[in-house]
């Protein structure tokens, strides 16, 4: 069951953002005080780096896309190191 009345979250208002209200559910498996948002969900903390996200475009990329782009920086990366051990044997 969660508080009757909503909390000010403190790490949302140490990471620069005031006022974010949540309500107290209790605590997880590991003690930690688990916190839920107004319409039930679970609470994600604001951070910095969301703030600066939402001030340039916006742009989703699929989970495929973003494994190619991995699997190419990897194969570039492995390259590199090939050509740095041939090099110097």
């Amino acid at each position: 069951m969660a508080s009757r009345k909503p909390y000010e979250c403190f790490k949302c208002r140490d990471n620069g953002f005031p006022n974010t209200m949540v309500y107290l559910a209790g605590k997880d498996d590991q003690g930690k005080t688990v916190y839920i948002e107004e319409d039930g969900t679970g609470h994600q903390h604001k951070t910095k780096q969301q703030q600066l996200q939402g001030q340039g475009s916006t742009t989703i990329v699929s989970e495929s896309a973003q494994l190619k782009t991995i699997a190419a920086r990897l194969e570039y990366a492995v390259s590199l190191l090939e050509k740095m051990t041939s090099t110097t044997t």
